[in-house]
């Protein structure tokens, strides 16, 4: 009989370490200590959230939760640049690129440390990781002068993706 794997633990351990954390928060303000203020580093819940990821990573082997570390701190980092006004919310296009190639990035890890995984997995973490890559090429001067408009290259992006699937879908 082969013995199962252990199964992730990793949403008992983001529950654990972010009521950790805020109770150290709200303890340390109640003792009338100077604390930063939350609005100004939410971003840190997500970062505890890709932590507790790679630490159940580390306890079980899982390997969707390092790639879910991965998409946490390309996510944390993404949301702290909005939070301090390095990008700016009302630009989509300087940072939705990171949510796809967070998300390829993760898929690529997931697939190069699962002994069990698919091609898909590696293809689908390409696809992610060169849509957010290029979503962000407009962003250098040089580039942008040679390319049509951020909707532009989006629509198309979208549409290749969306094709992509749907040949995929047909074929089965």
């Amino acid at each position: 009989m082969s013995e199962q794997p252990p199964k992730s633990r990793r949403m008992p351990i983001i529950g654990a370490l972010i009521g950790i954390s805020l109770g150290a928060w709200l303890f340390l303000e109640a003792r009338g200590m100077q604390v930063p203020a939350l609005v100004d580093y939410w971003p840190t819940f997500i970062g505890i959230g890709a932590f507790a990821s790679f630490l159940d990573y580390a306890l079980t082997k899982t390997p969707s939760s390092l790639g879910k570390g991965v998409f946490g701190v390309v996510l944390c980092i993404t949301a702290f640049l909005l939070t301090f006004h390095v990008l700016d919310w009302r630009h989509p296009f300087s940072w939705l690129p990171a949510l796809p190639l967070a998300a390829g990035l993760g898929m690529v890890l997931t697939y190069a440390v699962s002994q069990e995984g698919s091609h898909r997995t590696l293809i689908r973490g390409v696809v992610f990781s060169l849509l957010g890559i290029i979503g962000w090429l407009p962003q250098f001067p040089q580039i942008q002068a040679l390319l049509p408009s951020y909707q532009t290259i989006w629509a198309l992006m979208f549409m290749a993706v969306g094709l992509a699937i749907l040949i995929q879908q047909i074929r089965k």
